[in-house]
């Protein structure tokens, strides 16, 4: 655990890759962990992406609800085969 003035002195970047060598080593290589921050009306978030919902479901028990300050978010990214109905809009 880093002490709070250390956090506040992290570039995004920084805190960024903090969390991808803190959970992409929790995940399958399968996973392929994307990290990035952004911010709403609630203010600060951090969006953990992964392939496969298992990966998600694995790394939403790990996560705690906030990250260094900043609400988690999981989200679950699948391949999925075109259809038609994607090329007519």
């Amino acid at each position: 655990m880093l002490h709070k003035d250390m956090i506040d002195g992290m570039t995004t970047s920084q805190l960024i890759e903090m969390a991808i060598k803190e959970y992409e080593e929790r995940l399958p290589d399968t996973a392929e962990l994307e990290v990035k921050i952004n911010s709403d009306d609630g203010g600060r978030l951090i969006e953990f992406s992964v392939c496969g919902e298992a990966n998600a479901k694995m790394l939403r028990e790990d996560l705690p609800p906030n990250y260094k300050k900043m609400r988690t978010v999981v989200i679950y990214r699948y391949d999925r085969e075109l259809s038609l109905e994607d090329f007519l809009y």
